[in-house]
């Protein structure tokens, strides 16, 4: 099971809040921009807090291709 299986939002919804938090937006604003409910982005917010401090870095092999994305050597 993945940390976004089991969660009301499509994927898509999710990772595109997690892009916006990113840019510093607060809940309120991330709410509007996703005509999401301020509860609920702030249910992922602490979704996504509680995952990133309890995960581990995960090092990647092979062929990766990403866009827009910088990555640190293992």
């Amino acid at each position: 099971m993945t940390d976004f299986e089991g969660h009301h939002q499509p994927l898509r919804v999710r990772v595109l809040c997690l892009y916006i938090k990113g840019l510093n937006l607060s809940n309120e604003q991330i709410a509007a921009e996703l005509d999401l409910d301020a509860d609920t982005v702030q249910v992922m917010a602490t979704q996504y807090a509680k995952v990133s401090s309890s995960k581990k870095p995960v090092c990647l092999n092979g062929e990766i291709e990403a866009d827009e994305v910088s990555c640190e050597p293992c």
